[in-house]
Order: structure tokens, then sequence, then C-alpha cells
């Protein structure tokens, strides 16, 4: 098989609340075994009988999760920084608070 042709395809219905996910890369195969997913099916060259992709299991929607990474290189402005700072200042009161057992309002 190509490398062309070894693709992933990634399907979530909103109706029934579940991804379903098809692969044909070898690759993919060994990191959803990692993963813990269950191959439900197979599918198989006619004439060599060959393993050509696997059906999985299908998950709940909300055990699947998918990004894109940032990019690295940019900058952040200065209203990003302080938000952050603000936003962390906030997180360690908030924990200050539930060690001392006290509320702040």
């Amino acid at each position: 098989m190509t490398r062309a042709e070894q693709e992933t395809v990634i399907r979530w219905d909103r109706e029934e609340q579940v991804v379903n996910i098809w692969s044909a890369d070898p690759t993919v195969w060994r990191k959803l075994a990692r993963l813990g997913m269950v191959v439900q099916e197979e599918t198989h060259a006619q004439r060599t009988g060959e393993i050509t992709g696997r059906f999985y299991v299908p998950i709940p929607v909300a055990r699947f999760r998918w990004g894109t990474k940032r990019e690295i290189t940019r900058e952040r402005t200065a209203a990003q920084v302080a938000a952050g700072l603000k936003l962390g200042a906030r997180a360690a009161a908030a924990r200050q608070n539930n060690v001392s057992g006290g509320t702040n309002r």
C-alpha cells in the first residue's frame, strides 16, 4: 500500500455522540493500540488477503480530543501577558482559600 493510500478517517456523530475511526495507516494502528482502542473489524485486499484497514469500536465524543498545535514563534501581546498574570494570581488565591478553609466573598 502506498503512503498516499494510508489514510485515516475520523467521523463524529452529533446525534449519537460517538466518534468512529477507520484507518489504513499502520502507524495510526500502533498509536490507537497504545491508547487501548479496540478493533471492531478489519478490511482485506481481495487478491492478497493483506489487511488494508481497520474499523475501531466507536468511542464517546467526551473521550475524544483533537486539535492543532500553536506556532511557538508567536509573540504574546502585553494584554495577553497581563491576562495570564491576573489569571495566575486568581488561581493562587483560590488555592490559598481552599487550604485555609475560608470563603472569600
